[in-house]
């Protein structure tokens, strides 16, 4: 009967919980903020800055332009999220802009390094897409999907194991998965090669990623 009386602090610390600082640790359990979300919705900036580390680039830096992301002018312009760590299987997708669908932006996975990583990207007229892997600054290209693309489709390159697999609207796409196994690990990013055709609404997570909460606070609810 002891415990009625308990404060929530001290129910707490029986459960074998932390508070530091008013915010609740739970130890053993994994626990992360993911998903890696930007809508861009804030003033126009060059470079990106923010949760985003770009890569060096001749060109210039990936930029936000009235509500977009954009590349700079000379193209191969690059950024990945630093907020966050990812596991080796994650995802990252974003938005066509009406801007974009002669082709332009891309999406990229484990970004081991500033530059190496795996991209999907939009190229032409709409229907012309490709995947590459860059290894050391030497681009490979993986495969050509070639499926339409247009304004408002969202676009997500996956990589999980040596599995890379690209999709449309959440629907794998002809061809996927393509394997490789040349880069293991890294963040989502994001890519462009003009500063006139954009994208919008990224998101990056790990594959198969659920919040698990300690038993307790399943079976009874929290508290009130």
């Amino acid at each position: 009967q002891w415990k009625r009386y308990m404060s929530r602090w001290e129910w707490l610390k029986w459960l074998g919980l932390i508070v530091v600082g008013g915010t609740l640790f739970f130890p053993g359990v994994a626990w992360a903020p993911l998903p890696a979300t930007d809508n861009f919705n804030r003033a126009d900036v060059n470079p990106i800055g923010g949760n985003w580390t770009t890569a060096p680039s001749p060109s210039g830096a990936m930029q936000i332009f009235q509500n977009e992301c954009l590349g700079a002018s000379g193209g191969n312009s690059m950024a990945y999220w630093n907020a966050d760590t990812f596991n080796g299987d994650h995802y990252a997708q974003s938005k066509v802009t009406a801007n974009s669908v002669g082709g332009g932006p891309a999406v990229r996975v484990r970004n081991a390094t500033q530059i190496d990583a795996y991209r999907m990207y939009l190229f032409t007229s709409g229907s012309n897409v490709q995947l590459f892997k860059m290894v050391n600054n030497v681009q490979t290209q993986l495969a050509a999907p070639n499926f339409t693309f247009g304004a408002t489709d969202v676009i997500k390159l996956q990589a999980s194991g040596s599995s890379i697999s690209y999709y449309k609207n959440g629907t794998e796409q002809t061809g996927s998965p393509v394997t490789d196994t040349a880069l293991t690990g890294g963040s989502a990013g994001i890519y462009s090669d003009t500063s006139t055709k954009g994208q919008d609404d990224w998101e990056g997570n790990n594959v198969g990623a659920t919040t698990t909460w300690p038993g307790w606070f399943q079976t009874h609810g929290g508290w009130s």
